[in-house]
């Protein structure tokens, strides 16, 4: 489903390769300011003009990848990846609606929003991402990294053994009689 061109190039040629979903090009561009971040904190970190522009180049990161996933909310995805994407960007959104209150030794998440079930609404994206992402098949990889990022705990979830814990069940209560 993608498509790669090859540009000539001032000294060489470029491979470019897009995926026709806009928001998949989008996140490629997005996980690339992430990896791109993560390499000047390696390269710098221990330069001392790292301690004179480190946060300002950190920050001006975060303003770059905050710009691309707004650019991202507002496109219209037009495939199963694409929808993922998105939906691991709300998951992260949501997050940041949470703030975190120390008590003591531990950290608990409290609700700012009055009313709202931010566990509910968690439990729903995250459901939505693994059938999104189930369905995907190989394709996943494409935007493996990106979500990650966004959603990095999406992988597995007890929700998913409760079908196999029903019929467990079942088993069992007729064994005994019931």
């Amino acid at each position: 489903m993608t498509k790669t061109k090859t540009h000539a190039a001032k000294g060489g040629t470029s491979t470019v390769t897009t995926h026709p979903d806009p928001v998949v090009n989008l996140s490629d561009q997005l996980f690339a300011l992430w990896n791109a971040d993560d390499a000047s904190q390696i390269e710098y970190s221990s330069e001392p003009a790292w301690e004179r522009a480190g946060s300002d180049i950190q920050q001006q990161f975060g303003d770059w990848q905050q710009a691309v996933a707004t650019i991202i909310s507002y496109t219209h995805a037009t495939s199963p990846a694409g929808a993922l994407v998105q939906l691991a960007l709300a998951l992260d959104e949501l997050d940041s609606l949470l703030s975190v209150d120390v008590c003591g030794a531990e950290e608990r998440q409290v609700r700012q929003l009055r009313g709202v079930d931010e566990h509910r609404i968690e439990r729903l994206i995250r459901s939505a991402m693994r059938a999104v992402q189930k369905s995907l098949g190989t394709e996943f990889e494409s935007v493996r990294g990106i979500v990650q990022i966004y959603a990095s705990d999406n992988e597995e979830s007890w929700l998913d053994d409760v079908p196999k814990w029903a019929q467990e069940g079942r088993v069992a209560r007729q064994r005994e009689g019931g």
